[in-house]
Formats: structure tokens, sequence, C-alpha cells
């Protein structure tokens, strides 16, 4: 049981630590899709997460794509149910709650390690 989910974890973790943390901004209303055809977004929030996943090459042979706004899509499935799919969590790609401190790349790696512990502890 969540041996799928806890594997996307992993692989997120792998791939989200060769992020530049400078593409990842505390801007949500800065959002913007990759400058140049192929390159991953720059959105300035935790939701930008969400929008780097076609970008990586497990996510995007799980056949993740990017949706019309940037965001990712999987099979018709978008935004908080694609990341329950993949991450067995709603909440992967939301904005910053008040009580998570510190840069946006360094929110979404506290999140990707609280959900894989949260997802080996349940296993």
């Amino acid at each position: 049981m969540y041996e799928f989910e806890i594997e996307n974890t992993k692989q997120a973790i792998a791939y989200w630590v060769t992020v530049a943390p400078e593409t990842v901004i505390k801007r949500l209303h800065y959002f913007r899709l990759g400058g140049r055809r192929g390159e991953a977004p720059s959105c300035g929030s935790p939701a930008c997460f969400g929008g780097h996943l076609p970008y990586a090459p497990y996510f995007a042979r799980l056949g993740v794509k990017t949706s019309l706004i940037g965001g990712p899509r999987l099979n018709g499935v978008f935004g908080r149910d694609i990341s329950e799919y993949l991450f067995g969590s709603q909440f992967m790609f939301s904005c910053r709650s008040v009580s998570e401190r510190g840069t946006d790349h360094a929110v979404v790696t506290k999140r990707l390690k609280t959900n894989l512990i949260r997802l080996q502890a349940a296993k």
C-alpha cells in the first residue's frame, strides 16, 4: 500500500534538489511559464513545484504534461486531484500556510520529506 505515492515522492525529492531555488520565489501573483520553449517555470510559490513536474524525466514518463495555464495535468486530472493521485496528499501544490517558513523551495522540500515520512509510516 502507498508504494506508488512513496516512489513518486522519492522521485520528486531527487528531482527537486536539481531545481535552482531562485526559480521558486515567494510571489504567487508573479507566476509565469518558462521563458523559452522547454524551460521549466519560475512561478513564485510552492505551486511552482507542480509546474516543474512535467520537466522531471520520471514524471514525464508517467505522462505528466503542462496544462494551458502552466500547472501539471495527467489524463485530464489537474491541481489538487493530481497532487492526491501522485503523492497521496491534496496539498503538495498549495500556497504556503502562515506557519511555513523559509523560501518556497525550502517549503516544498519540507513538504516532500514530511510526506515521505507520513506515507512510510502508513505503509
